[in-house]
């Protein structure tokens, strides 16, 4: 006889709500960095990848629980009320797509600041006076001769 869907629930959710804490868990660990990024001061990190390998866990399924660990518990909470109202079970992919502004958000955070200190202006090299940046330097990027253009 087949299992009723209240019945299997509380493991569901168990293992839904297990899946957040190991996202919020991997996303706190401190990690190596990673080729081309030079060197960092303060002695060598371990990889996150050789981490994840040595408890056996795959990629996916790493960057799957980080993912979800970016929904806020109120979030989550409405995630297992909505299905309990359906009477559905959740899935992992259900909880990524309600994660989805949050993470795609806490991905771009990190993003956003890097960029602002590459492209802040040194006093050494203030904006619009590189070779590249005036108005004078009309250098076509394509190779391509005038005279082949079809007009």
């Amino acid at each position: 006889m087949p299992h009723q869907t209240e019945e299997i629930r509380p493991v569901n959710e168990a293992k839904m709500r297990a899946r957040w804490k190991l996202g919020q868990l991997l996303a706190k660990m401190e990690r190596g960095t990673g080729p081309g990024r030079g060197k960092k001061k303060g002695g060598v990190r371990p990889s996150f990848m050789d981490y994840i390998k040595k408890i056996g866990l795959a990629n996916t399924a790493a960057k799957e629980a980080q993912r979800i660990s970016t929904l806020p518990p109120n979030e989550l909470e409405k995630a297992f009320a909505e299905a309990r109202k359906h009477d559905i079970l959740n899935t992992y992919e259900d909880l990524i797509d309600r994660a989805r502004p949050y993470w795609y958000k806490a991905s771009r955070s990190g993003f956003t600041k890097a960029r602002r200190r590459l492209l802040r202006a040194r006093s050494d090299n203030p904006a619009g006076t590189r070779e590249d940046q005036t108005e004078h330097n009309l250098k076509s990027t394509l190779a391509v001769l005038k005279e082949s253009r079809i007009i």
